[in-house]
């Protein structure tokens, strides 16, 4: 998997630039994260990437196809945001196998997918329960076993730690970066966090006002 942005630019129906001539190119197996302060286009950025916006300007290649022109069983991306998003009135199994529907899997891959990936993140005893009984913590687990169950191309994560308290934000970091080591694909971290963008990525990209400052090894 191949990423390239051509000068991505957002901009809102009030005039505000989210993202001014954003350019970066990324490749399979780079793990990198995306500094800046508030307002800075972070999270226009990851929601261009994952085709919950559309540029006002620019290009946004996906192995070298205009992802406008990719069918969307072909935009392989996943999303983990701040938020527990959730389907409220499915189970923690069938949230996680929710992504798997659209690939075609017999029911015994499915069911060896998701139980894995809830197995990781201990939330096997969980299977049966509704979101709402969750922690925000275990919420925000099943949200991370739910990419992993299909392991998409590429991997968005919009500060998913940032509401949790420091130990479960710990914990839940160490899973991850267990969960990722043999991960080949893409991961786009976005984080206000230096120490969490050093313990997982070698590759930094810092904005600031919509475009790139810098883009290099950390």
């Amino acid at each position: 998997m191949n990423i390239k942005a051509k000068y991505l630019t957002k901009v809102y129906n009030n005039g505000t630039y989210a993202l001014d001539g954003f350019t970066a190119e990324i490749k399979s197996g780079e793990f990198v994260a995306v500094l800046g302060a508030s307002g800075c286009g972070k999270t226009t950025l990851l929601r261009l990437f994952a085709g919950l916006e559309k540029p006002t300007a620019g290009e946004l290649y996906f192995d070298g196809v205009l992802f406008k022109d990719l069918p969307l069983k072909q935009r392989d991306t996943a999303v983990v945001f701040q938020e527990y998003v959730l389907y409220p009135k499915m189970t923690v199994w069938e949230n996680a196998a929710v992504a798997l529907e659209r690939y075609g899997l017999t029911r015994e891959e499915e069911e060896k997918r998701v139980y894995e990936a809830l197995r990781e993140f201990g939330l096997i005893k969980f299977r049966n329960q509704l979101p709402r009984v969750l922690s925000g913590g275990q919420q925000q687990r099943v949200a991370l076993a739910r990419i992993m169950a299909y392991e998409p191309d590429v991997i968005l994560l919009d500060e998913p730690f940032s509401a949790l308290d420091m130990f479960l934000k710990d914990r839940l970091q160490q899973e991850l970066t267990e969960m990722l080591s043999d991960y080949r694909g893409i991961v786009i971290l976005v984080s206000h966090s230096r120490d969490e963008i050093y313990r997982f990525s070698e590759d930094l990209i810092i904005m600031d006002r919509g475009s790139v400052v810098t883009f290099g090894n950390t």
